[in-house]
This record gives structure tokens, sequence and C-alpha cells, in this order.
């Protein structure tokens, strides 16, 4: 699985050639990452193709503290989330994974959506 961070990511062709090319047949790339999310974009297959966009939430930043504040803006997050068509699966972290398949097309585009939903300017620079 590739995973480099930083450049842009969001092209759909360098993931899917990355994918073919994988011995796993993916490609990974992580786009942001804050204390409280992480945001990434991938693509998966050989032949046929599936791209996708990640979040995962941390709702416990303060470990092993644990702050209502920050259930509630993780819950809300969730909540705008899963409205966009995202499956919402609980990771044995403690984290929640919100994933979304998307075609090539609508890749950066939908990228762009969930860095504003979820970034939203909600104290997520801890």
């Amino acid at each position: 699985m590739s995973g480099r961070e930083g450049e842009d990511m969001t092209d759909a062709r360098v993931l899917a050639e990355e994918a073919k090319e994988s011995g796993n047949g993916e490609s990974y790339r992580i786009l942001e990452r804050t204390p409280v999310y992480r945001i990434a974009a991938g693509a998966r297959g050989r032949s046929r193709l599936a791209f996708f966009v990640e979040v995962i939430l941390d709702p416990f930043p303060h470990r092993p503290r644990v702050e209502s504040s920050d259930l509630e803006e993780a819950a809300a997050r969730a909540r705008s989330l899963a409205a966009r068509g995202y499956a919402l699966t609980y990771q044995d972290d403690g984290s929640v994974s919100c994933e979304k398949s998307v075609e090539s097309r609508e890749l950066s585009r939908e990228i762009v959506s969930v860095r504003a939903l979820v970034g939203g300017g909600s104290g997520d620079s801890r």
C-alpha cells in the first residue's frame, strides 16, 4: 500500500497507477491529519478500480481523559459524513472509519467538500 503524505494527492490517475503497480492492488494517500481526524484518498483493484475517500475520526484525542466536547464534535462530524453517504465503522482503537466510494472524476471535488465539512473551523488543530 502506498502512503505518501504532503503533495497534491487527489489525482485519480496517480492513485490508479499506484494501485495497479502495488503488491496488494491498493493505493492510499493521507491528505490531512490532525489529532481529531485524518482524511485520505485511495484506489483499490487492478483491472477494475474503485476510488474512495476515507475520514478517520478520533473522538478521544485527549486519552486517557474523555471530554464531552470532543465526543460532541466527533458525533457531529460522523452525522454529517453519514448524511453525505459515508459508511461508518467502529475501529478497535476507538476511532471511527468513515468511507465513501466515488467515481474517479468526483474524487477531487469530494476531497474539497469533505475537508470543508470535517475541518470547518471547529477547533481541530489541537
